[in-house]
């Protein structure tokens, strides 16, 4: 039978009022309307389970059982005098009675009394301990029932104010007791009028001294609409045990990450979590809707600001003057990562604490803090946290999202996900537990668990919601077939009951009057106040307003005058096709927003602009850009914003108020699209432009745009900063145009040019980056002869000048290179006689002497080159002993260091290299742990360990270098993950892998060599496609073509070896010709000669092999002319000879092969004695003494013959001696001995060496030594 609306709800008073005669455990406290019962009524706040009650002030009165409590007593008699109701334990828990029910009977009507229902907090010791503190139980309850008034108050001195309230601030009265705890009478009466105070309305509580500049300059943010809601928490105990052993531990995993879906629990369990643990110190609650809470800047300042209230050390570490907290913030406003390290890391590492105390902060939600394509809270977590003190640990909560796990890769493998068994058990005593509340019979109660706990699909927010329903008796447990499944279709069923589909007026009403609510609460930024909503939605009354919000139903929280959905998947559900007839529409909300944003806007421009903006001018912009799917196209948007950049820009600076609105709009068009996509944004920016006639406007515009692009760049979003700057740039060369004279503009668009430079430096394209140095570097040449006296333009120049000379030296025109770095050099050297202590221009000049020294180093003046890096090496020695926490000066000299090692490993000492290598490796190191993310860092210590593995490999320490190598090869393989698309780094991983290459070669690795070459080769070949005019990967390309033409000869592919032969000399020839003084680019030709020499010996072309010998030759001898010091130089020259000597002896020219021979020992005893340690030069020498002992063997001069190898057997079986675990060593000198077996005549000498040999060699065999070599061996030996 149809029953009427009226019909239905007069049962459902009936039967609430059966529920309250014949259940204890089911009080009307506890009853709140919930969508779909009781429809068409309205509940009245001052009735509680259908009793009219007197709208008399009530408070309750947290306190705990201590020593303080007889302050608790005389407040409540004197609250009551003054005619408040006070809710105070001792009268009200009865014996016999459930007392967490009386609790949460008063916390209720608290809530329902709303401005009239009051809660103070009186903090102790006792109070407010963790995690058995009852009070915080209390508290934490109000926080999630949403009392609006809570009042919290100090008695006893020490005591740290809750998480869940520090950002409220209390009324210190600790001193109306003496130590004895005896009032003082005065004192108490004052405050006791202050409480009244508050309670009437008639003042708010202010904060005093320190406390009142933490609360200025830090401001908190309000947690408590995100807390509303989440005290049905319950189980879990299995990770709050892992939580409890995690902290406990003394394990280097800082970071728990706890993952689920979405309504599984995770916001109530953190909010426990803050509640529970002692060790919390700070939280943190990301929220999707809500911009503010998803910037790093304001998590900084919030944690800092809780810090503060829980660590009384660091507290008086912010408020130290020499902290300069006032201007570290405004320093770093838009720098987070720098702003943490001086506001919170700094601070934290100057408290001292006790050993195996740790203290942790909880980020929930970073899930809800994602972009369109990034999430700055994620990457701000990877980047920084790792910074603080070892006692700091970090809990997170998430969805599993990709962007999140991403940015959080390091800490996937360790996370706990929640949607697992345990969290099924969880549910399923969850219902066990309040289903026992209602159904007397335990058995039938689980049961009915069971069944409900399988409908739920894992999530706890089902099973809190549908306990809530059956309460309500929305939900019958005699059918649960009817129970809804999953959470969709419970949100579904809700709607449905309360807006049948049936019922044509009811959808009518829906659309008409829920639909626009709903749609603006979903294209909000943030969660509105009433007032907002009321202001948008253009409702006449307060009472048409209250029926509306009360169509909401409980599926929204009204707390602090705001409207929020009960959980983030409701909002999924609705703007999903799921929600069929339901369906939401952001864009309409956006619509909406922007009317209502404007018409604030144009009443605020009337009375004159008051910043800070409401909610409703702030977001305008965003508003009306995200009204329409194509706003350029619409008219009146595209009018109202390009207005809006005319506001924006336009005018004097001062007014100028709606920047901000500008840059929160590029801000959320770039968290949204990316650069490539068509938003819409750019055209605005054109229009803009070409309507508006006033320079100075365009000029700030371009301005803003370069602040932007410089923002950008450092978070990550390299397109949209280059598109930025493009922009910018078009408009600084029209104003330039229009307005010559205009010096101001002139410097910015010079900047700009420099600007763009880099860019395409970056990306490898030489020639756009040079035209773009060469225009900057003319605007600076005008304006220096303008006015020579104008420091800041002489720099600038200084600087163009410096530019040019890398892409000139970058191109191999190593004069032009030269020429540049020297006019820069004059600049900074006469810049730093005029102010000795300007440390930029010191530092200016510090790099100058270093490029200069590079391009010594190039051409080939290593004198010059040190003189020039020594110079450097000064300065930045002496800056960073002004300041050694400057992490740029600390750079520099680390390159210096770094310069310094080349140096003196090209003169031929490898000891002093090495010792500087390390100096610079020791900095480096240190740098990157400061910021692991700092990419130019990175880079940095990848070149260092390079420059340690071929120091290394120089030595002889092969195995040494491949360590270095391999970590080299870690970091750049990190880095082009990054930035595939960074030529820099893909160069530097293409010398890399050749290093790797030479290394397996070198250590008898030949398949894995040959894989390495073949890597660098591909990055080669690449990189010169993209600018086949860059010097450097042509060098490095043919680098690559002679490692592949020594693999190919190596396993006898002899014509393939030819063609890679043949286009790296082919490269050689080219470059050489560009620049005939370049003593590197001669040295690589001198190797390809010798190279193709090689292969025309091992195809018999003895003739076609001495020519290019010869070629090869006559380079090096003129390049050891040129630094007789040059170990690399005669090293080659060496080789040079020795190769002649073998095609004159292969040829029969005995002679002429002993004479060539004993040219290369020469060198070779010269560089042994300026370096006896050097084990490649060692092995050099017994090379070059065996070639000679065989040559003379072959001459028929056995004396000298054996001369010659028993040195080479000397220095055998010292290296074995030294070394006995070396195979190669033991190898060498089997083959040592082979050597004097062939040449001495006495037959007991010969069994003596050959016996010698093979037991050296039976020995490894039955060692299970695996050796190439050794397998030769043991076929001379016949050794099975």
């Amino acid at each position: 039978m149809k029953r009427t609306r009226n019909a239905l709800s007069n049962q459902n008073a009936r039967n609430r009022t059966e529920e309250r005669v014949t259940s204890k455990l089911e009080h009307p406290f506890r009853k709140r309307t919930y969508l779909g019962v009781q429809k068409g009524s309205r509940p009245d706040p001052n009735e509680i389970g259908g009793v009219k009650m007197e709208r008399i002030p009530f408070i309750f009165l947290s306190y705990g059982h201590d020593a303080y409590s007889v302050l608790a007593r005389k407040l409540k008699t004197d609250l009551e005098s003054q005619g408040y109701e006070v809710w105070y334990d001792f009268e009200r828990l009865i014996e016999g009675k459930d007392w967490a029910q009386y609790i949460e009977e008063g916390l209720e009507k608290a809530r329902r009394l709303e401005d009239q229902g009051h809660l103070i907090f009186l903090m102790t010791h006792h109070s407010v301990r963790r995690p058995d503190g009852f009070c915080l139980n209390e508290l934490a309850k109000a926080c999630a029932e949403g009392i609006r008034s809570i009042i919290p108050v100090l008695v006893q001195c020490g005591s740290k104010p809750p998480l869940s309230i520090c950002r409220l601030q209390y009324l210190d009265i600790h001193d109306c007791l003496d130590n004895t705890l005896t009032l003082h009478p005065e004192r108490y009466t004052r405050y006791l009028n202050r409480i009244l105070e508050v309670l009437r309305r008639e003042r708010t509580l202010e904060s005093e001294g320190g406390e009142a500049t933490l609360r200025q300059l830090l401001p908190p943010i309000d947690f408590a609409a995100d807390r509303f809601g989440h005290k049905e928490f319950s189980g879990r105990e299995w990770l709050f045990e892992q939580i409890q052993g995690w902290l406990e531990a003394e394990t280097p995993r800082r970071v728990l990450w706890i993952k689920g879906k979405a309504g599984v629990g995770k916001t109530g369990l953190a909010i426990k979590i803050c509640d529970q643990y002692e060790q919390v110190v700070a939280h943190h609650l990301c929220k999707a809707e809500n911009q503010e809470k998803k910037k790093p800047e304001n998590l900084v300042k919030s944690i800092a600001y809780q810090l503060s209230t829980q660590i009384p050390e660091y507290r008086d570490k912010l408020l130290d003057p020499s902290s300069r907290l006032e201007h570290t913030l405004s320093e770093y406003k838009d720098d987070p990562r720098t702003l943490f390290e001086k506001l919170v890391v700094e601070p934290l590492y100057g408290i001292p604490r006790e050993p195996g105390v740790k203290k942790v902060i909880v980020i929930d939600a970073v899930d809800e803090a994602n972009n369109a394509y990034s999430n700055d809270i994620t990457a701000f977590i990877r980047d920084e946290f790792w910074k603080t003190p070892p006692w700091l640990r970090l809990i997170l909560t998430s969805r599993d999202d990709p962007l999140v796990n991403s940015d959080l890769t390091e800490y996937r493998s360790e996370a706990i996900t929640i949607e697992s068994q345990d969290n099924d058990n969880d549910i399923l005593h969850y219902l066990e537990k309040h289903l026992k509340q209602i159904v007397p019979d335990g058995e039938k109660a689980n049961a009915y668990a069971k069944e409900i706990a399988k409908k739920s699909q894992g999530m706890f927010l089902y099973a809190v919601e549908v306990m809530k329903s059956i309460r309500l008796g929305d939900l019958k447990l005699d059918k649960l077939d009817e129970f809804p499944i999953g959470m969709n279709a419970f949100y579904k069923r809700n709607y449905e009951r309360q807006f049948p589909p049936s019922r044509p007026e009811e959808i009518r009403d829906y659309e008409e009057r829920v639909l626009p609510l709903l749609n603006i609460i979903a294209a909000a930024m943030e969660p509105l106040d009433r007032e907002t909503l009321i202001s948008v939605l253009n409702l006449s009354t307060q009472k048409e307003a209250d029926r509306l919000f009360q169509k909401m139903g409980t599926l929204f929280i009204r707390t602090d005058r705001k409207l929020i959905p009960v959980h983030k998947s409701l909002m999924d559900w609705l703007v999903s096709e799921a929600a069929g007839i339901y369906k939401i529409y952001p864009l309409d909300g956006h619509g909406l927003l922007a009317e209502n944003g404007w018409k604030r806007l144009k009443e605020e421009e009337e009375r004159g602009w008051e910043d800070p903006f409401d909610y409703a001018i702030k977001n305008v912009g965003i508003h009306l850009y995200a009204s329409k799917e194509r706003p350029e196209k619409d008219a009146t948007v595209r009018n109202r914003l390009v207005e809006l950049f005319k506001k924006s820009f336009a005018g004097k600076r001062k007014e100028r108020p709606l920047k901000k609105v500008i840059d929160a709009l590029l801000t959320y068009v770039i968290a949204h699209h990316k650069e490539s996509e068509e938003t819409g944004f750019k055209g605005i920016v054109g229009r803009f432009l070409k309507a508006e006639a006033q320079p100075e406007a365009k000029h700030a515009l371009a301005a803003f745009l370069h602040n932007r692009y410089v923002y950008d760049s450092k978070h990550g979003n390299a397109e949209w900063a280059r598109w930025m700057l493009q922009r910018q740039h078009s408009v600084l060369e029209e104003l330039v145009g229009a307005y010559p004279e205009n010096t101001g503009w002139k410097r910015d668009l010079s900047i700009s040019w420099s600007k763009v430079g880099d860019i395409e430096k970056a990306r490898g394209n030489l020639s756009q980056a040079q035209d773009a140095y060469e225009k900057a570097q003319t605007i600076r040449l005008e304006l220096t002869e303008k006015d020579p006296t104008n420091t800041k333009w002489q720099r600038d120049l200084g600087v163009s000048w410096n530019k040019i000379g890398d892409i000139e030296a970058a191109r191999g025109n190593l004069s032009q290179a030269r020429d540049a770095y020297e006019k820069t050099l004059t600049i900074f050297l006469e810049l730093t006689a005029k102010e000795p202590t300007n440390t930029k221009w010191q530092r200016d000049l510090g790099v100058s002497w270093s490029q200069f020294g590079d391009i010594e180093k190039a051409r080939g003046n290593l004198s010059q080159a040190r003189v020039a890096y020594e110079k450097a090496l000064a300065i930045r020695l002496e800056l960073t002993e002004k300041d050694p926490t400057n992490t740029k000066w600390q750079r520099d000299l680390g390159v210096s260091w770094s310069k310094v090692g080349d140096i003196e490993k090209a003169r031929g000492n490898p000891s002093q290299a090495q010792e500087a290598y390390e100096k610079g490796l020791t900095i480096r190191l240190e740098l990157s742990k400061i910021d692991p993310t700092n990419t130019d860092w990175q880079r940095d210590l990848g070149v260092s360990w390079g420059k340690i593995g071929d120091i290394k490999a120089k030595r002889g320490n092969l195995d040494q270098a491949w360590d270095a190598y391999e970590k080299a090869l870690a970091i750049r393989l990190e880095l082009k993950e990054k930035d595939p698309a960074n030529t820099k780094w893909q160069r530097d991983l293409g010398v890399t892998w050749s290093k790797v290459g030479d290394n397996k070669e070198a250590r008898g690795n030949p398949s894995q060599a040959q894989e390495a070459y073949e890597k660098g080769l591909t990055i080669r070949l690449e990189l010169t496609k993209i600018d086949p005019t860059n010097t450097d990967w042509q060098r490095d390309l043919g680098v690559s073509w002679s490692e592949i033409g020594y693999f190919e000869a190596k396993r006898g592919n002899l014509d393939q070896a030819r063609d890679a032969y043949e286009k790296a000399l082919a490269i050689r020839l080219k470059l050489s010709k560009i620049d005939p003084t370049n003593t590197d680019w001669q040295r690589d030709l001198g190797v390809s000669w010798s190279e193709i020499g090689y292969f025309e010996a091992k195809r018999g072309n003895l003739d076609q092999a001495r020519d290019a010998y010869e070629k090869a030759l006559a380079i090096r001898l003129k390049l050891s002319k040129i630094d007789p010091t040059n170990t690399d130089w005669l090293r080659d020259l060496s080789v040079s000879w020795y190769r002649i000597g073998d095609i004159e002896a292969a040829q029969g020219n005995l002679s002429q092969a002993q004479d060539a021979y004993e040219k290369e020992l020469a060198i070779i005893l010269k560089l042994t004695e300026k370096d006896p340690t050097n084990t490649k030069w060692q092995r050099s020498y017994r090379i070059s003494l065996s070639r000679l002992g065989i040559l003379h063997e072959q001459r028929g001069d056995s004396i000298r013959a054996k001369e010659y190898l028993l040195k080479v057997l000397e220095l055998r079986l010292s290296l074995v001696n030294r070394a006995p675990q070396e195979i190669d060593f033991n190898i060498g000198l089997v083959y040592a001995l082979l050597d004097l077996y062939s040449v001495v005549e006495n037959e007991e000498e010969k069994r003596k060496y050959w016996g010698e040999a093979s037991g050296i060699t039976k020995s490894l065999v039955e060692a299970g030594v695996k050796h190439n070599e050794l397998e030769d061996l043991k076929e001379i030996f016949g050794i099975e």
